[in-house]
């Protein structure tokens, strides 16, 4: 086994038996740790991902979850599986594993990397018996009620995983503490108790991944923990924002904040704006985010903004409650390294998706056209939307195009899929109320396919 993916597959006697493991959770962990590291013009999270389906084709993972883009979501390791790696990794010296189902002494008192999968009294004691000074990683499971680390050297540690933790608020770890962990990369306090950072959170300054999802942190007018401070993580690779106040002063703080990482490591961008009023100031930006990689925007948008047309590194492209227009899809035509492209609209996003849905119609002469000569490099194109205008593909629109995705409640047409040559793969996904001229526009389109066309078309049925 190559030395990488033997360090990746140790590295998964990290978790407690029977746990669903995320993709992402693991690769970033990876990452932060150095096991991964560039190679043959990869980046560092291709490559990454190359190890994480090497450990599901080598049968050391099963896929538990997939994205609706087809890549494995989250995986389990098999508990057989998962005895040999703990039993590996003891013997190598590579983990500390406490509380864990399968009892494995390690050879050494010098932990380096520890995992805490039960946290009851009795394992606690043999916690602080050990010698943590040189701990670079740690992860708890559980409570951390009565959990001290007394030993632990904090300007030492990597990787905090807090994930699901309970009792941190009133637990022996302050966490104020962790402003001390000078050297973190990774941070994740996901679906804990916590209700604010720490003031000095900001001192992170190497951090590549802060993790701060369904908790009771808040970033608005009066709080300690503020948008600004966001622009001193000049580490993070990803930043994702969710459900803003309105606020003048904030959205100004987090434009700043944003075109100042776009200086650094920033390579994803997720904004969930649901009112909106947020995205409607990206356009306001002096300077934008040049070198992503991935973005995402969520929100009731009829235009997009202009500076888009300038991500030439952005790879892929998600845009939840954007009208599907013409005029949209020439700003974006001219992305040269565009793989994966996705609309979306769904009825859950409010009472006005209504009025989007028309724009979709009515800002394109009811039609939707894809041009010609543009998306020289996209691969994937999704468009999931009640109403699905009749759309176009122009000779010569997107020439690399394999797969394309529909889902639709209502379809008016779609027309020109003889001319994308590298299309293989077309998958229309129809909800089951849909009106009787859908179903036939549906039926014409198997008629219509030729034994010359070279893809293959698949339909399937959702209820809404």
């Amino acid at each position: 086994m190559p030395s990488d993916i033997k360090i990746c597959s140790l590295y998964l006697s990290i978790f407690p038996k029977g746990r669903k493991l995320s993709r992402k959770r693991l690769i970033r962990r990876w990452i932060a740790e150095g096991f991964v590291r560039e190679k043959q013009g990869l980046s560092v999270e291709d490559v990454a991902e190359t190890c994480f389906n090497q450990l599901i084709e080598r049968k050391i993972m099963r896929p538990v979850e997939h994205s609706s883009n087809g890549r494995v979501k989250s995986c389990q390791v098999h508990d057989m599986v998962l005895e040999y790696i703990i039993s590996k990794a003891a013997e190598e010296d590579f983990i500390t594993v406490v509380g864990s189902h399968w009892s494995m002494p390690t050879r050494s008192n010098k932990v380096r990397r520890l995992s805490l999968h039960n946290s009851d009294p009795r394992r606690t004691k043999s916690v602080d018996r050990m010698n943590m000074s040189h701990v670079r990683s740690l992860t708890v499971f559980g409570s951390m009620d009565k959990l001290q680390f007394k030993s632990l050297k904090t300007e030492l540690v990597q990787v905090l995983d807090l994930e699901g933790c309970t009792g941190l608020r009133e637990s022996h770890v302050k966490v104020s503490d962790i402003c001390q962990m000078i050297q973190l990369k990774y941070l994740s306090l996901r679906r804990t108790d916590i209700k604010e950072l720490p003031p000095k959170v900001s001192k992170l300054r190497n951090l590549e991944t802060l993790d701060v999802r369904e908790t009771g942190i808040e970033i608005v007018e009066g709080s300690t923990t503020t948008a600004s401070d966001i622009g001193y993580f000049t580490g993070l690779r990803k930043l994702a924002i969710y459900m803003i106040h309105k606020s003048d002063e904030i959205f100004r703080d987090f434009l700043s904040s944003i075109q100042y990482l776009s200086g650094y490591s920033l390579q994803t961008l997720v904004i969930d704006d649901k009112s909106s009023e947020f995205l409607k100031t990206l356009d306001s930006m002096s300077s934008y985010p040049t070198d992503l990689r991935a973005l995402e925007l969520s929100g009731k948008l009829l235009k997009l903004p202009k500076w888009l047309n300038g991500l030439q590194e952005l790879v892929k492209l998600t845009l939840s409650g954007t009208a599907l227009r013409t005029d949209n899809l020439l700003l974006l035509r001219n992305l040269s390294s565009l793989f994966s492209l996705t609309f979306s609209i769904s009825k859950n996003h409010d009472p006005e998706i209504a009025a989007i849905l028309e724009k979709n119609k009515s800002g394109s002469g009811g039609e939707i056209f894809v041009p010609a000569g543009g998306f020289r490099k996209l691969k994937l194109l999704r468009i999931f939307v009640p109403l699905l205008p009749s759309l176009n593909f122009a000779k010569n629109a997107t020439p690399q195009l394999e797969k394309l995705e529909l889902r639709f409640k209502m379809l008016e047409g779609l027309h020109g899929l003889d001319e994308l040559g590298m299309l293989h793969d077309v998958l229309l996904t129809v909800d089951t109320q849909a009106n009787e001229m859908t179903k036939l526009r549906v039926d014409y389109l198997k008629k219509e396919k030729t034994p010359s066309s070279k893809y293959t078309l698949n339909v399937n049925k959702y209820h809404d």
